[in-house]
């Protein structure tokens, strides 16, 4: 409806309620970046709004820019993904006709009286579904160099667009992500960093796919896309997921009321827990859940067990300190989170891992980066067999002496 709702999280208190955008016409769509509170409303007159969520002395904030028109006038926008940057943005668009437009936004800001004008250079896509699909596509999404966009449909089919050259867009690859008869994506989110694709299906299976480069790939780009790690499934079907801005750490939440806490390199499911758990349990580890434990607190908030309630939202804080769910009944919970080394296991350190942007697994070192998605590389097979082959090298000259 366009309200938006600021609550005080430790006691649930309401804190103000705003409608940031009038009656009509009728939101149909919504994207937002994992940083920055930047979001995108698309609407049922085919107009698209930006704004941004910002926090006040008094709970939160939201200012948009002013309507831009996206294809043909008064044809709803069907879905939306956009990515703010500091050199760019880009914003792409799937109306409900069948109009796919990639759009790079521009913003100009009159020095006198502050305000911000907003320009799209528009390019549009070739829609053409494949033959076996039925409507429109559930998911949209876009990386923020802007070179690929994702079509999918909940049967798993996927299309994977090549924009490197925009005045030439192509689809570079069709894929099936749920190849197992019957099931069907129920998630789909880019992981951070934008390289890794995370897949949540019907019968609860979570994985990660990416790109590769394959010689003789058949595709647009001599790239295809991959299934990297398949992680432990729930017992039942993914409802909700939520990424961490800082690492490769996520969280998985089903239609039983599970809330698992995921890493991505290292596969591990750092805890377990559930809505119907009492808000202050035994803090005595149960049998099997000494991992749950260690990382995750008992719950607070929320009104009555919970039994039975499927997850509708989660939410991994900021700082990775604390995990936030709704389910479908209206009652949140909130867990703190302390995880402070997810990435390390026997296996990351001695076995061979699939990194993001590597062709295959392998043992690779690298502990830090440039920039704040890199993913550490802690494999300690080649600084071993280093320091062996730079001792025995050592030797042949030393002994002889």
């Amino acid at each position: 409806q366009g309200t938006l709702l600021v609550f005080d999280a430790p006691t649930g208190q309401p804190l103000s309620e705003t409608r940031i955008v009038p009656a009509t016409p009728a939101i149909t769509a919504f994207a937002r970046p994992l940083r920055g509170g930047h979001f995108a409303l698309g609407f049922a007159d085919g107009t698209v709004r930006l704004g941004r969520l910002r926090f006040t002395e008094d709970g939160a904030a939201a200012a948009l820019e002013d309507p831009l028109l996206v294809g043909n006038k008064d044809v709803p926008v069907h879905r939306l993904d956009y990515k703010p940057g500091d050199q760019r943005s880009v914003l792409t668009v799937l109306k409900a006709d069948g109009e796919l437009w990639w759009d790079e936004v521009t913003r100009r800001e009159n020095i006198v009286t502050g305000k911000i004008t907003t320009r799209l250079a528009k390019h549009e896509l070739p829609y053409r579904p494949p033959a076996d699909s039925s409507g429109l596509p559930d998911y949209l999404l876009q990386n923020a160099q802007g070179d690929q966009v994702f079509l999918a449909w909940r049967d798993g089919t996927a299309q994977r667009y090549d924009l490197r050259r925009i005045t030439e867009p192509a689809i570079a690859e069709t894929v099936d992500l749920t190849p197992a008869p019957g099931v069907e994506v129920t998630s789909l989110q880019f992981m951070f960093g934008d390289q890794s694709i995370i897949v949540g299906d019907s019968q609860g299976g979570v994985a990660a796919w990416f790109r590769v480069h394959r010689p003789g790939a058949g595709t647009a780009d001599g790239y295809r896309l991959v299934v990297a790690h398949r992680l432990e499934p729930h017992a039942g079907a993914v409802t909700a997921v939520d990424l961490s801005t800082r690492d490769k750490t996520f969280v998985t939440a089903t239609a039983a009321g599970e809330v698992w806490l995921r890493h991505l390199t290292s596969q591990q499911v750092l805890g377990k827990v559930r809505l119907n758990q009492p808000p202050h349990p035994d803090p005595r580890p149960a049998s099997g859940e000494r991992g749950a434990r260690k990382v995750l607190s008992p719950p607070t908030g929320g009104e009555g067990d919970g039994q039975g309630a499927a997850v509708r939202a989660v939410h991994l804080t900021p700082k990775g300190d604390a995990i936030f769910a709704l389910d479908t009944a209206g009652n949140a919970r909130r867990w703190n989170v302390r995880n402070p080394h997810p990435e390390t296991t026997w296996g990351t350190i001695f076995g061979k891992v699939w990194y993001e942007g590597y062709d295959q697994p392998g043992f690779t070192w690298q502990s830090s980066s440039g920039n704040d998605d890199f993913e550490p590389k802690f494999s300690l097979v080649p600084l071993m067999f280093g320091t062996l082959k730079a001792t025995l090298y050592s030797m042949l000259f030393a002994v002889p002496i």
